[in-house]
C-alpha cells in the first residue's frame, strides 16, 4: 500500500494584552492511498477457509481535510495560567489489512473527524514546591474508526456514526523537602457511542468506547539521597483503574475488571555515573490484567493474552564513557 500526503499550516500567535495571548492556525491535508490486494483460500483440518473466494483487486482513494486550531492563554498571575482551546482533528481512511472477499478489500473505510475542546488552569504554590493542574475536555467524533473481529475471518475496520468523550484530569507534583517528590493524577472519563448501528441487528449506541476506563488514579513517591557519593533513588507507583471493555459490543467476556497495580524500584548509581545497580518489582499486587480479549463465538472460545504477573529482579548497568 502506498500513501502520500501534503501538509501546510503554521499557528500564529497574537498578544492581545500583556497577559492574554491568542493562537490560531489552519492545516490543509491531502492524502492518497492505493493498493494491490491478493487473497488466496487456505483451510486447515476441519476448519473452513476465512475467505469466501480468491481475489486479486486494486483500490485507490483520495481524502482532504481542513483542520483549524484556536487557543487562548491568560497569565492571571506569575504562578497561574488559564487556557482554553478548540481543535479539529482528522484521521485518514484506508483499506483493510485482510478482508474476507474482494469487494470488502477494495472498498475503503472513511476518514475519522473530531472536534476537541479543552480548558484548564496550571498553577504553582508554596514557592513552587507544589504544582497543581486541572483540565476539563470534550471530544466529539464523527465516523469514528472501530476495529472489530469477524469470526473465522479477520479484524475489520469500520466507521461508527458518532461518539463523545468528556472528562477531567487533576495532576500534582509536590516536593516537601529536598530529595522527596510526591506526584499523582486522577482522571475521569465518560466515553460513549452516541450512535452506532452495527449491521441490521446489533446496536451499540450508548456503549462504552473500547479501552476507556471511567476512573484512573495514580500516585507516586520517590526519594533520592547522596550516600558517600553514590546516588540512591527509590520510587513506588500505585495505580487504581476501573473496568473497561475491549470491544464496542461491551459483552462481559470482553471486559477487564478494575485492578490495582504497584511497581517499585531502588537503585544505586556510582559517583562517575558509569555504574548502576537496581532492585525492582513490577505488578507486586499480582493482578491478572488482560492486554486484549478476542471471543470466537462459533467455537465458544475466548483468547486472552495477559500482561506479565508479579515480576521482580536485579539490573546491573554499565555505561561506556
Amino acid at each position: 500500500m502506498l500513501s502520500d500526503g501534503i501538509h501546510d499550516g503554521r499557528p500564529l500567535r497574537f498578544a492581545i494584552t500583556d497577559q492574554l495571548t491568542a493562537t490560531a492556525g489552519l492545516r490543509q491535508t491531502w492524502e492518497k492511498k492505493s493498493g494491490h490486494f491478493i487473497g488466496r483460500k487456505v483451510s486447515g483440518p476441519s476448519l473452513p477457509p476465512p475467505l469466501a473466494a480468491n481475489y486479486d483487486v486494486r483500490g485507490s482513494q483520495k481524502w482532504d481535510a481542513l483542520t483549524p486550531r484556536f487557543a487562548l492563554d491568560f497569565q492571571a498571575t506569575p504562578d497561574a495560567l488559564v487556557y482554553a482551546s478548540a481543535t479539529r482533528g482528522f484521521k485518514s481512511g484506508g483499506f483493510q489489512g485482510i478482508a474476507g472477499n474482494g469487494l470488502s478489500q477494495q472498498t475503503p473505510y472513511d476518514p475519522e473527524y473530531a472536534w476537541s475542546y479543552e480548558g484548564g488552569v496550571k498553577t504553582q504554590w508554596l514557592d513552587k514546591r507544589l504544582r497543581l493542574n486541572l483540565s476539563v475536555f470534550q471530544t466529539d467524533y464523527k465516523d469514528l474508526q472501530v476495529s472489530q473481529l469477524v469470526p473465522l475471518c479477520c479484524v475489520v475496520v469500520g466507521n461508527a456514526a458518532t461518539a463523545e468523550i468528556k472528562g477531567a484530569e487533576l495532576e500534582f507534583v509536590a516536593t516537601p523537602f529536598k530529595g522527596l517528590q510526591i506526584d499523582g493524577s486522577y482522571g475521569y472519563l465518560h466515553a460513549r457511542f452516541k450512535s452506532f448501528a452495527n449491521g441490521a441487528t446489533a446496536n451499540f449506541t450508548g456503549n462504552d468506547l473500547p479501552r476507556s476506563p471511567k476512573d484512573k488514579l495514580h500516585l507516586g513517591v520517590q526519594y533520592s539521597a547522596d550516600v558517600e557519593g553514590w546516588e540512591l533513588l527509590g520510587r513506588v507507583d500505585y495505580v487504581n483503574q476501573s473496568h473497561m471493555y475491549f470491544e464496542a459490543s461491551n459483552i462481559p467476556t470482553q471486559k477487564q475488571e478494575g485492578y490495582i497495580n504497584v511497581d517499585a524500584r531502588v537503585s544505586l548509581t556510582s559517583p562517575d555515573k558509569q555504574w548502576e545497580v537496581a532492585v525492582w518489582g513490577k505488578n507486586l499486587t499480582d493482578e491478572l490484567v488482560a492486554t486484549y480479549v478476542t471471543a470466537f463465538a462459533p467455537y465458544r472460545q475466548v483468547l486472552v493474552p495477559y500482561a506479565p504477573p508479579k515480576t521482580y529482579g536485579v539490573t546491573l548497568i554499565w555505561k561506556m564513557q
